[in-house]
């Protein structure tokens, strides 16, 4: 899978950071751990439980995207961007998520 992506971003080149992109990369990165944070409190989730929650919301866009992507026809550079952009930004995302989730209890 990984593979692919390298693929898709050789044969296109460095994609072109548009709004979409950063966007898209944005709702997945803050918009993941805060909606993980809302539906875990609503569904009385405590402790480790919604710590978990929120980390897993908080993990960039998967690779996985790009093939369903490649398979349905859709914007394929598109996705490939989001997929690098994320996760190259989920280092500091994630970063910030570990050091506040202790402050949850």
């Amino acid at each position: 899978v990984l593979l692919s992506l390298g693929l898709q971003l050789g044969a296109g080149g460095w994609p072109r950071l548009h709004g979409r992109l950063w966007l898209a990369a944005a709702a997945r990165l803050i918009g993941g751990p805060l909606l993980g944070l809302g539906v875990g409190a609503l569904c009385g989730l405590r402790g480790e439980s919604l710590a978990v929650l929120i980390l897993s919301a908080s993990m960039p866009t998967a690779v996985n995207a790009l093939l369903i992507a490649r398979e349905y026809d859709g914007d394929t550079d598109t996705v490939a961007g989001v997929v690098l952009l994320s996760t190259l930004g989920s280092v500091v995302t994630i970063t910030a998520v570990v050091a506040l989730l202790p402050r949850l209890g």
